[in-house]
């Protein structure tokens, strides 16, 4: 199979596992409310009923944000604190659905059921949130040592100028440098999931050198079918953007026409998930060798 069937058969298999959607969709919208509360109750605790968000509202420039940090700093710090903790949640959360997403997808010709499902979340669980320890660790020394490398770049090119245009060019050269290997770094990380749920292996560091001798071996059509898949979340993104400042929501219409297109913008992330999984899923089991 090519890149394109590849890309065209993730593009029916996510669409067809509308069950597994669903699902999905429901826990997806139950921690998104739940992680809503908190964050609210941690907002009412922090500031009360003051005037602290109508004071930005009011608008928004480096005064007006120093006086505000002055007099609600404290807060905002507890508050920054408590978004961490729901962002490890939301990655624990995500690291126990892959498990059941991609046992799910495995098995083609098995129908979809709760049960295999969560199964399939609980027994990759573990081995996943390895991954997910390992990857960070490599992404922590990728972020250090590109922005000492891509700093020293920067600094030495820029140096003396003149003019703003070539911070503005150099700025966009280092970031594209640094999403760059960002990007091949967590290819790699979803490769291994794949691999590990294929060989049901329990060595994490094996499954990510494996992956990562998987994805540089194979690297156009790996990348090719990466970056193929990533047009469509892109361009969903940009249609509700569109649709958002275009409908806006300055009426009790326009604010149920929006609730109604944003739960589909989330059935989407949803979809996308899958469909990712199932790219990579085929993609890796077409380029196996042959026993």
């Amino acid at each position: 199979m090519n890149v394109v069937s590849i890309f065209t058969f993730a593009l029916k298999r996510a669409t067809a596992e509308r069950r597994m959607l669903v699902l999905l969709y429901v826990i997806n919208v139950i921690v998104a409310a739940v992680l809503a509360l908190a964050f609210r109750s941690v907002l009412i605790s922090g500031f009360g009923f003051t005037m602290a968000t109508s004071e930005l509202m009011q608008g928004l420039n480096f005064n007006t944000f120093q006086e505000f940090m002055l007099k609600h700093g404290a807060e905002v710090g507890v508050i920054f604190s408590q978004i961490g903790w729901y962002a490890l949640l939301y990655i624990i959360i995500n690291t126990l659905l892959a498990g059941g997403i991609l046992a799910t997808l495995r098995e083609k010709e098995t129908r979809f059921t709760v049960r295999e499902f969560f199964a399939g979340c609980v027994t990759y669980f573990f081995r996943f949130f390895r991954l997910f320890l390992l990857f960070g660790i490599l992404l922590i020394l990728l972020a250090v040592i590109w922005m000492v490398v891509l700093g020293a770049l920067f600094s030495a090119v820029t140096a003396g100028g003149s003019s703003e245009v070539p911070y503005i060019v150099w700025t966009v050269v280092t970031v594209i440098l640094f999403f760059v290997p960002l990007m091949v770094l967590l290819v790699i990380a979803d490769y291994a999931k794949v691999g590990t749920v294929l060989s049901n292996t329990h060595a994490m560091v094996r499954a990510a050198w494996r992956s990562a001798k998987f994805v540089f071996r194979n690297f156009l059509k790996v990348m090719s079918l990466q970056l193929l898949m990533l047009l469509v979340p892109i361009a969903l993104f940009i249609i509700y953007v569109w649709l958002d400042l275009s409908i806006g929501m300055t009426t009790v219409t326009t604010i149920l026409v929006m609730f109604v297109i944003q739960q589909i913008f989330i059935l989407t992330r949803v979809w996308t998930r899958v469909f990712f999984f199932s790219g990579e899923l085929e993609l890796y089991s077409a380029l196996q060798p042959r026993r």
